[in-house]
C-alpha cells in the first residue's frame, strides 16, 4: 500500500468481511487506452476465469466471492472480495499478487482470449437492453469516446498482451477498505 494511499476500516454485524482495494488506472471512457482498461479489469476479476477468482476463491479457499467492479468515470478498477475476517491480509497480499502478476505480464494465452471473448459478449449485449442502451449514450455525451458497445468490442480485438502491462504499471493501489464482520471468527 502505497503511503499517500487511504485505508479505511469499519466494523458491521455480520458474518462476512468485505476486503474492497481500489487500483487508478487514470483511464475513462474517452481514453483510446479504454479497451485496455477493461481488458485489465477482466482479468483481475472480471470473469470466472480471473485471477481474483481462480487464486483466491478457487485455489486457495480464501473468499466466499472475489471480483472486480469498474468505474469508468474515475478510471478505477474496485477488486472486492467476501471473506472470512481472521483471512484479511492474506487475501489482501494474494490480491496484490495478483495484480503484480499482471504487471508482470504473466498472462495466459488462454486468459486473454477469454477476457476478449468475454469482453466481446459483455459489450455485444448491450444492444439488447434498453438501459445499457441508455447508459453508454449518456455516458458518451458526458465523457465523450465510444456511442455504442460495439465500438467498444471492435476495439477489444486490437488489444495486446503489452498494452495491458503497461496500462497495469501505470496503475497504483489508492485505497484500500475494509468492512469487518463484527463477531465473526
Amino acid at each position: 500500500m502505497p503511503e499517500e494511499g487511504i485505508r479505511v476500516e469499519e466494523g458491521f454485524p455480520g458474518q462476512q468481511t468485505v476486503l474492497c482495494m481500489a487500483f487508478h488506472t487514470g483511464v475513462t471512457q474517452s481514453d483510446a487506452e479504454f479497451p485496455t482498461f477493461l481488458f485489465l479489469d477482466g482479468l483481475l476479476g472480471g470473469f470466472p476465469h480471473s485471477k481474483l477468482f481462480s487464486v483466491v476463491r478457487e485455489e486457495y479457499g480464501l473468499a466466499y466471492f472475489a471480483d472486480t467492479v469498474i468505474d469508468t468515470w474515475r478510471g478505477f478498477t474496485i477488486a472486492i472480495t467476501g471473506i472470512s475476517d481472521g483471512e484479511k491480509d492474506r487475501v489482501e497480499d494474494l490480491v496484490v499478487e495478483q495484480f503484480d502478476a499482471i504487471r508482470k505480464g504473466r498472462i495466459s494465452d488462454e486468459e486473454m482470449e477469454n477476457t476478449r471473448a468475454g469482453l466481446r459478449r459483455r459489450l455485444m449485449a448491450e444492444a439488447d437492453y434498453q438501459g445499457s442502451i441508455v447508459n453508454r449514450r449518456l455516458n458518451h455525451e458526458i465523457l465523450g469516446g465510444a456511442q455504442t458497445g460495439e465500438e467498444v468490442a471492435e476495439r477489444i480485438l486490437e488489444v495486446t498482451r503489452q498494452d495491458v502491462v503497461d496500462l497495469a504499471n501505470e496503475t497504483e493501489l489508492k485505497c484500500v477498505y475494509v468492512l469487518r464482520a463484527e463477531g465473526a471468527n
